[in-house]
């Protein structure tokens, strides 16, 4: 079973990679790679996305796209699970709100337990909005930004996912494309069904390093947080302290090509 599901995504990789970017717009790749203390288990994520089709509706644009990825962590083996490791094949479409605001309905066909002894093959339907907005506007160095997201995957027991994240700070051109920058963040998490890691809030400082291009930038993100657990419980048994302290560091890289 495994080594069918392996060898079909493996030829539906292959048409992608062949006929996707002769017929697409342009291309996303994006590149995420997670570690923290509370954890001790790095975590990567990684997606390649084409664009095909533009439209709009009531004068808002939208896309029309298809992609692959993968998400894969350290520690997981056998039937010790650590995180959620899976690949995947998509195709949706998205649609921009406001020059803030997203939405997006998409399909994926996942190859569950990546790397485990067993592997299966489902379905995921999943949609949702995203909000990114920054302000450099209040002086040449301080600034502050917002990033939140609300996410529905029927592949998670129809669980829906919100997260909200605020920074501000001070950020500084060093030279050319290279800023460096220290700040000050918050963060909070709810789900539906109630995972204890899945509902909590953090508060700490940050300090990010970010290169920026026309096509591509990389960032590099450490931080402290203390951290709180909601109180909420699925399946999984929540610590008996409920508040604990967190090191993290992320490398982040997007382009569009």
């Amino acid at each position: 079973m495994k080594r069918s599901v392996t060898l079909k995504l493996l030829l539906v990789l292959y048409i992608f990679s062949t006929v996707a970017p002769v017929l697409a717009t342009y291309v996303d790749v994006y590149s995420e790679t997670t570690t923290d203390s509370r954890t001790d288990n790095p975590v990567t994520f990684n997606r390649l996305q084409w664009q095909f089709v533009d439209y709009s509706v009531i004068n808002r644009p939208g896309q029309a796209y298809i992609g692959t990825g993968f998400t894969k962590d350290d520690r997981s083996s056998g039937d010790v699970v650590y995180n959620d490791n899976y690949a995947f094949i998509t195709g949706g479409l998205k649609l921009s709100l406001t020059n803030s605001l997203s939405s997006f309905v998409e399909y994926r066909k996942v190859m569950d337990e990546l790397g485990g002894e067993t592997t299966k093959s489902t379905n995921d339907y999943r949609g949702g909005f995203y909000l990114f907005y920054r302000d450099d506007s209040t002086s040449s160095a301080n600034f502050h930004e917002h990033y939140s997201e609300m996410v529905f995957s029927n592949r998670q027991s129809q669980d829906l996912f919100w997260m909200g994240r605020s920074r501000v700070g001070y950020t500084k051109n060093m030279t050319g494309p290279f800023f460096g920058e220290v700040m000050l963040q918050g963060k909070v998490k709810i789900d539906r069904l109630g995972h204890y890691y899945e509902n909590l809030a953090e508060v700490g400082p940050a300090a990010r390093l970010r290169w920026l291009t026309q096509h591509y930038s990389v960032e590099l993100v450490s931080s402290y947080a203390q951290g709180q657990y909601l109180g909420r419980e699925y399946i999984d048994p929540m610590p008996e302290n409920k508040s604990y302290r967190n090191l993290s560091g992320v490398l982040v890289f997007y382009g569009s090509f």
